[in-house]
């Protein structure tokens, strides 16, 4: 018992195809848009992570002087080593190296952030920026 359906309705059902190639050539050029965007983020993550990995073996170098000043309150607080086993050694220094070497890249990092967001802001706008800078970093 199937009716068929009036001629407008067809028509109208028929430009759907249409429709939604128009909103996929739109989406394409949005896409086409950002590529460049895209392209310099990865390029500043990349670096950032390089220099990140960098400092990381640097900091590894001296891991057992930061894991000896960074236990030392725990170790006369308690009295023993706060280490279990030897796996534990080695994870402990890794995760310190890690961290270490963030907080030794933060400036490339922050550097590489403001390169990537400079460019889309207006001079008035980066005018606020430098004394919010200042103090968060003396916070």
């Amino acid at each position: 018992m199937s009716q068929k359906q009036p001629l407008k309705q067809r028509s109208q059902h028929q430009q759907r195809p249409l429709e939604r190639l128009y909103l996929l050539k739109r989406l394409v050029r949005m896409f086409d848009d950002l590529k460049p965007h895209i392209a310099d983020l990865r390029k500043r993550l990349t670096l950032s992570v390089i220099v990140i990995i960098v400092f990381a073996f640097f900091a590894f170098y001296f891991h057992k002087i930061i894991i000896d000043f960074t236990k030392a309150p725990l170790v006369s607080m308690v009295g023993k080593d706060p280490f279990i086993g030897g796996i534990g050694v080695f994870f402990t220094a890794m995760k310190i190296s890690l961290f270490t070497g963030f907080i030794m890249a933060l400036p490339v990092v922050f550097w590489q952030i403001w390169l990537f967001v400079a460019p889309g802001l207006y001079d008035n706008e980066k005018k606020y920026i430098i004394p919010f800078v200042a103090v968060s970093t003396l916070m």
